[in-house]
């Protein structure tokens, strides 16, 4: 068995045989969505398993800076329950996390997939107004949020689970202690947590605080959908 990033015309032809056989005798898979795989193809944006030289299985993403998206992944029937599936898909990110890539989401499509996926190191987690089983996986050693409530001197980080005219009402619900490197402003750990653009985020320095939905924090922070990554703090 092989993952390769830059499939061959001939492995898209595998997928679409075995894709529509899938459908013929089952009424499942994802022959439905086929645009996105050629597409995906053309991009660069496609990693395939091989056996014997044929498709047997492919991922399909989308690289947004930081952060990466599993569009649809599958196995070909056949191939399934052999203990291949869970080394492609780290292969896959193995890749991007070379490609720097420091955090993976996906939704679970069909909803039974939400077991492999978390035995593939996915969390699940929750996005507002959304009811699709949301899961990421970080693939960096990213900065956990602080599980002691004692005020220390260090730069902080807060978020709240809600929108700023609602903060007031309640205290951070997550809070990180910042860590520089030498030059004072990137951090030796990043953040990396799911997060909605509507909730409140703030820095808190000695000498000052900044406050604002994460959308708009005037700092280096990158919003990527929703997740927010801090790796940098240089303020604007």
């Amino acid at each position: 068995m092989r993952t390769s990033f830059r499939p061959s015309k001939k492995h898209i032809s595998d997928i679409e045989k075995w894709l529509s056989e899938e459908w013929n005798s089952k009424k499942e898979g994802f022959i439905t969505d086929w645009e996105m795989i050629p597409e995906a193809f053309e991009e660069d944006r496609l990693s395939v398993l091989t056996k014997d030289e044929k498709a047997i299985a492919f991922i399909v993403y989308r690289v947004y800076d930081e952060m990466a998206v599993f569009d649809i992944a599958e196995m070909k029937p056949s191939e399934r329950g052999k203990r291949q599936a869970k080394k492609f898909v780290s292969d896959t990110l193995d890749y991007l996390r070379s490609q720097d890539v420091l955090v993976v989401k996906l939704y679970c499509s069909p909803q039974n997939s939400e077991g492999f996926w978390s035995k593939c190191g996915f969390q699940k987690f929750d996005i507002p107004h959304n009811d699709q089983i949301n899961m990421y996986k970080t693939l960096v050693d990213e900065l956990k949020p602080s599980k002691t409530k004692q005020k220390t001197q260090s730069d902080k980080i807060k978020l709240w689970d809600c929108e700023p005219h609602l903060a007031t009402r309640n205290a951070p619900r997550w809070i990180w202690e910042l860590e520089y490197k030498e030059d004072q402003k990137t951090l030796i750990k990043p953040i990396i947590f799911p997060a909605f653009y509507e909730w409140q985020v703030e820095l808190e320095k000695i000498d000052k605080k900044i406050t604002h939905k994460i959308k708009y924090f005037p700092i280096d922070i990158s919003e990527t959908g929703t997740f927010m990554i801090i790796d940098k703090l240089e303020n604007k």
